[in-house]
């Protein structure tokens, strides 16, 4: 997990031409090391990044995200990601 963040933080970082830089992780699972998903968390914050995150059937999203949700099947997943867009539009 902590590798995927890292590989979108440096892509979202390269994009210079978008004003607001938003990061959705998805994940089924706690990440093999907490500590480098708390590092890019940080570095996501210094660069104004905005990270959401959702659990499916996983609340070691609670953990490591301020802005969380643990959905309980897949299927749910189109109503989450609807929910959060709505959610980050809100606060544009």
């Amino acid at each position: 997990m902590g590798q995927a963040m890292m590989y979108g933080l440096r892509e979202l970082a390269l994009e210079s031409r978008r004003e607001r830089k938003v990061m959705i992780v998805i994940t089924d699972g706690a990440p093999s090391d907490g500590g480098v998903v708390q590092y890019v968390n940080a570095l996501c914050d210094r660069a104004s990044i905005e990270v959401y995150a959702i659990g499916i059937r996983s609340q070691a999203v609670d953990r490591y995200f301020k802005n969380a949700e643990v959905i309980s099947r897949v299927e749910d997943l189109n109503g989450s990601l609807f929910a959060l867009a709505k959610q980050f539009l809100k606060a544009a």
